[in-house]
C-alpha cells in the first residue's frame, strides 16, 4: 500500500475528478459510487472485511467513494522536519462531543456498542450527559422482556425455564408473560420425564418401551433424559423396569409368570390371594397394573392414584393375524395364556414312562379315574383301587406312576415353558388356532364346495376360456376338478372360492417339537382326525400335498407338514377369573388325548383316557355350573352332562378362582388341541387420568373442565388445542413462526416462546455469543454503521478511505500519527 497524505481541501475535488475519470491516482484503486443494491468485495475495496453495501438510504445520505488508505505525513508534505509537532482535528472517536452532529462518542468508531461509529446513539441504548459511558437498556432479569430476549422471568436463576442471559427456554417450559415465573408443562412425549411418569422417549408411539402415555411397557426399563429404553431379560433373576418380580425362570406357575409377573395363590378348593403387582384386582385393592411402580396411576400398593381413573376393561392386546371372515391381514385381538408342558418318552423306549404310547386303539373315553379335587400341589390324583378293566382301557400302571405325568421329576424332561395364543372368535370368545397368524384349519374340500366349475384352458395361461365370477377365483391349475379327476391338473378353471370347511382348533398339535429340553426318542409324523375335515385320518404330508403345498410352513407350533414330531407330552394351563353372582362365561375344548378341566380346584370336565378328539364344555351362569364331556369312541357321540352350582365349587361373588386344564398326548398319530375362553378374560388395570375433572392431572397437557379445543384452549382428551407451540403458524391469531413445544425456545433465528421470531440479526440487539459484532435493526451498511450481516459496515480504522467521511485511513485508531480519527493531523507552527 502507498503512503499518500491528501489535505482536506482537495477532498471535494479529488472525488469529482475521480468519480469523472473512473480511474485512480497512483497506487489508488478507482473508486466505486455504491448504490442501495451494491455490494464490494474486499479485493475491491483495498482491504475491507466482508460484503458492504452502499448508503441504502434513498438518498439520505451522501454516496461513499472507497479508495485504498494508508500512512499520512503532514510534516513531510508541509516541508517539516520528520517528527514535528502536530494536532488533531475534531472528529467522531475522540471521545468529545465536539462536533454539532455528534449525538455520542465512546472514544472509538466501531458500531455494536451503543454509539456508532459514526457516533450516533444506537437502538435501545443510553450515554450519559457526556456522550460516553453508553450501554443498553435491555437488561436481563428486569422483568420486562425486550428485543433479543428470549424471556425474562424477573431474575437470573439458572433451570427455572428461562437461561439466565434470558436468551433461551428451557424444554418443557413457556414463560408467556414477563416478570412472571415460567410454566412447567408436564407433556408426554417432550423427553423430559416428569414426577408422574415413569419414561418419556420424546414421541408418542408405544411398542418401544415407553408407552403413549410414558409408561413403561411390559419388558423393557427406560432411564435418562430422554428415555432410552432397552428389553429387560425376565428370567436372569434381576427384578428391573416393568417387572413385578422375577426367580430366574421363565416357567409358569411358580409364583412368578413367563412374563415377570407375579402370580396368584390358590389353594385347593380355597378363594386366591396374591400380591400387589399381578394384574388382578384382589380383595382390598382398588387396581393392579401388574406392575409395583408409582406415578402410573396405580400405586406400588394397588391405589388408585389422585387424578386417575382405573378399570380392568383394557384394550385387548392386538397381533397382525388373517381375518377368518374377509381374509385380510390385520390387527386382531388376542389372548396370551401361559402353559408348561413337559416331555416323556415311550413305555417302550429307554427310560420311558409305563402310561404313554399304548400302541393299540381306544374304545373312547375314560371317567371316574381321577379323583374330584386336586391335591396340596394343584395337581391330579388318580383314584386308588381302580377295576382291572378301567386301568387297562386308560392305560395306566398305579397312583405312582400317573403322578408324574405333571411334576417335574425323571422321567419326566421337566418343565418346558410356553403359551397359547388364542385369537377373538368374532363371537365374543378367544380361540387357539392352527395357523401362525390365525388362519383357520383348512379341511378337506370336494369338488361340490366349488361349484359351479368352467373349464378355463391349458393350465399356465390363466383363465383365458372362462369368466371370474364376483364370488370366485381362477384356479390354475384346475384343483376344484383334481378331486375327482388326477389329470384336471392339466387345466384352468374358473370356480366359486368355498365358504365351509374352516376349523378353529389345531389339529396337528405338536408345541415342542424343537424345544430345549425334550427328550430323544423316535420321531414320526401327525394325521389329521376325522374331527378336522378329512376322513381316514390321513397322514399330513398326503394332506398337505392335496392342500398344494409343497414346501413346509411354519403353524402356530410346528412346520407342515413334517415327519418328525415329538409325541408323549403332557400340557398344564392355569388361568385366574373373578367370581360375580352375574358372571357369564364358557370354556369349551376339543381334543385327544386325556382331558381333565378344575375350577377351584374340583374336577369339571372329564375326559380321561387316550382317545380320538372329544368335547369338552364348562360353563358359568351366574349361580349355575354346568359341565359336559364326550366319551364314545367315535366322537359323535352326546356330551354326559355334569351339573352343579357355585357352592359346590366353593365360589363367592367377588373372589377370585383358577381353572386349571390338564391335557396328555399319549399315542402317535393324532395330537389336536382347541381351547375357546369365553367371559374369563381378566386383564391388568388401565389407569388414565380423570379427564374433564378440571384439574391438570399426571400426563394431562391442560384441563379446563370444558376442553372445547380453540385456540390456546384445552382440547377433548386433555391436551392442548392449536396455540402456539403446535408446530404450526397459526396466522390468523398473529403467530410468525412455531415450531413446535421443543422448538420455540428463543434459539437464535429461530422462533421464540411466543410465535414471534426470536434473537436474530435484525432485531436492534447485539448477540454477541452468536458472533453478532453490531445490529442497528436496519443494518444498512452505513457509514459506521451495521452490514447486514451483523459485521461492522465502512468505518474509521478499516484502511479504507470512505470520501466524504474520511479524510485519510490508516488502518488504526492510533493518535497523533498523521491520521487520527480519519482525519489528517495539523502541523502545529
Amino acid at each position: 500500500m502507498r503512503s499518500a497524505w491528501i489535505p482536506s481541501l482537495m477532498l471535494v475535488p479529488l472525488a469529482v475528478a475521480l468519480g469523472l475519470t473512473g480511474c485512480g491516482a497512483a497506487g489508488k484503486t478507482p473508486s466505486r459510487d455504491l448504490g442501495p443494491g451494491d455490494q464490494m468485495s474486499g479485493s475491491e475495496t483495498g482491504g475491507s472485511s466482508g460484503s458492504l453495501p452502499g448508503n441504502g438510504t434513498g438518498g439520505s445520505s451522501p454516496p461513499i467513494i472507497m479508495m485504498d488508505g494508508g500512512a499520512v505525513d503532514p510534516c513531510a508534505e508541509a516541508g517539516e522536519p520528520e517528527g514535528c509537532m502536530t494536532h488533531t482535528v475534531p472528529a467522531c472517536g475522540d471521545g468529545m462531543l465536539n462536533q454539532d452532529d455528534e449525538v455520542c462518542d465512546d472514544g472509538n468508531t466501531l458500531p455494536g456498542d451503543c454509539c456508532s461509529g459514526s457516533c450516533k446513539l444506537e437502538p435501545n441504548c443510553v450515554c450519559d450527559d457526556m456522550g460516553a459511558n453508553c450501554h443498553s437498556t435491555i437488561v436481563c432479569g428486569d422483568g420486562m422482556r425486550g428485543p433479543g430476549e428470549a424471556c425474562d422471568d424477573g431474575n437470573t436463576t439458572p433451570d427455572d425455564g428461562c437461561s439466565p442471559d434470558c436468551h433461551n427456554i428451557g424444554i418443557g417450559y413457556s414463560c408467556p408473560t414477563p416478570g412472571m415465573p415460567c410454566i412447567r408443562h408436564f407433556v408426554c412425549g417432550d423427553g423430559i420425564v416428569d414426577p408422574n411418569e415413569g419414561c418419556d422417549d420424546q414421541n408418542n408411539m408405544p411398542g418401544d418401551g415407553c408407552s403413549e402415555h410414558c409408561r413403561i411397557e411390559q419388558g423393557f426399563k427406560c432411564d435418562g433424559n430422554p428415555s432410552k429404553c432397552s428389553m429387560t431379560t425376565c428370567g436372569d433373576g434381576k427384578k428391573e423396569g416393568a417387572e413385578s418380580c422375577d426367580d430366574g425362570n421363565r416357567v409358569a406357575f411358580d409364583g412368578c409368570s413367563p412374563d415377570c409377573r407375579a402370580e396368584p395363590t390358590c389353594a385347593t378348593g380355597k378363594a386366591c390371594t396374591s400380591s400387589c403387582g399381578d394384574g388382578i384386582v384382589f380383595g382390598d385393592e382398588e387396581c393392579d397394573d401388574g406392575n409395583v411402580r408409582d406415578g402410573d396411576g396405580c400405586s406400588s400398593k394397588c391405589r388408585v392414584e389422585e387424578g386417575y381413573l382405573c378399570d380392568n376393561d383394557a384394550p385387548c392386546t392386538t397381533q397382525m393375524g388373517v381375518d377368518p371372515v374377509s381374509g385380510e391381514t390385520k390387527d386382531i385381538c388376542t389372548l396370551t395364556i401361559p402353559a408348561v408342558f413337559r416331555d416323556f418318552n415311550a413305555a417302550n423306549q429307554t427310560g420311558g414312562h409305563p402310561d404313554f404310547q399304548p400302541g393299540y386303539n381306544s374304545n373312547g373315553a375314560v371317567q371316574g379315574i381321577v379323583q374330584d379335587t386336586l391335591d396340596a400341589d394343584g395337581k391330579p390324583v388318580q383314584v386308588a383301587n381302580l377295576p382291572t378293566a378301567t386301568m387297562s382301557n386308560a392305560f395306566l400302571h398305579g397312583q405312582a406312576a400317573f403322578a408324574q405325568w405333571y411334576r417335574d421329576a425323571k422321567p419326566s424332561s421337566g418343565p418346558i415353558p410356553g403359551q397359547l395364543v388364542l385369537w377373538d372368535n368374532g363371537k365374543g370368545g378367544y380361540v387357539n388356532r392352527w395357523g401362525k397368524n390365525g388362519e383357520q384349519w383348512q379341511g378337506q374340500l370336494m369338488s361340490a364346495d366349488y361349484q359351479p366349475i368352467t373349464y378355463g384352458g391349458p393350465a399356465g395361461g390363466g383363465c383365458q376360456a372362462c369368466n371370474v365370477s364376483a364370488t370366485g377365483m381362477c384356479y390354475d391349475p384346475c384343483t376344484p376338478w383334481s378331486s375327482l379327476d388326477q389329470t384336471a391338473t392339466r387345466y384352468a378353471c374358473c370356480a366359486e372360492i368355498p365358504t365351509d370347511g374352516k376349523f378353529d382348533g389345531n389339529p396337528l398339535f405338536f408345541p415342542i417339537d424343537t424345544a430345549k429340553g425334550i427328550l430323544t426318542e423316535p420321531r414320526s409324523q401327525g394325521g389329521v382326525p376325522e374331527q378336522y375335515g378329512w376322513p381316514g385320518w390321513p397322514d399330513e404330508t398326503t394332506v398337505a400335498t392335496t392342500l398344494g403345498i409343497r414346501t413346509a410352513i411354519q403353524t402356530s407350533t410346528a412346520p407342515f407338514p413334517s415327519t418328525t414330531h415329538n409325541f408323549s407330552f403332557t400340557t398344564e394351563v392355569k388361568y385366574w377369573f373373578r367370581y360375580t353372582k352375574d358372571l357369564k362365561a364358557t370354556l369349551d375344548f376339543t381334543g385327544d388325548d386325556d382331558l381333565w378341566v378344575f375350577l377351584n380346584g374340583h374336577l369339571a370336565v372329564d375326559m380321561g383316557g387316550w382317545h380320538v378328539p372329544l368335547n369338552g364344555t364348562l360353563t358359568i351362569n351366574g349361580a349355575t355350573v354346568n359341565a359336559a364331556a364326550q366319551t364314545d369312541k367315535l366322537g359323535t357321540g352326546p356330551a354326559i352332562p355334569k351339573n352343579g352350582n357355585a357352592n359346590g365349587y366353593g365360589l363367592t361373588d367377588g373372589s377370585v378362582y383358577q381353572i386349571q386344564i390338564f391335557n396328555a398326548g399319549r399315542e402317535v398319530k393324532g395330537s389336536s388341541f382347541r381351547l375357546t375362553l369365553a367371559g374369563f378374560n381378566m386383564t391388568p388395570s388401565n389407569c388414565v387420568t380423570n379427564c374433564g375433572d378440571g384439574m391438570v392431572g399426571p400426563g394431562e397437557e391442560c384441563d379446563d373442565g370444558v376442553n372445547k379445543g380453540g385456540y390456546n384452549e384445552c382440547a377433548p382428551g386433555c391436551i392442548y388445542g392449536p396455540r402456539c407451540g403446535d408446530g404450526v403458524p397459526q396466522t390468523d391469531f398473529g403467530e410468525v413462526c412455531d415450531e413446535g413445544e421443543t422448538g420455540n425456545v428463543g434459539a437464535y433465528g429461530g422462533c421464540g416462546a411466543d410465535c414471534q421470531p426470536g434473537p436474530r440479526c435484525g432485531d436492534a440487539v447485539v448477540q454477541t455469543d452468536a458472533g453478532e459484532v453490531c445490529d442497528d435493526g436496519m443494518n444498512l451498511g452505513e457509514y459506521g454503521g451495521c452490514a447486514p450481516n451483523c459485521q461492522p459496515g465502512p468505518h474509521c480504522g478499516d484502511n479504507v478511505i470512505d470520501v466524504p467521511y474520511e479524510a485519510c485511513d490508516d488502518g488504526n485508531t492510533v493518535n497523533h500519527d498523521g491520521c487520527s480519527n480519519c482525519k489528517v493531523d495539523i502541523v502545529t507552527r
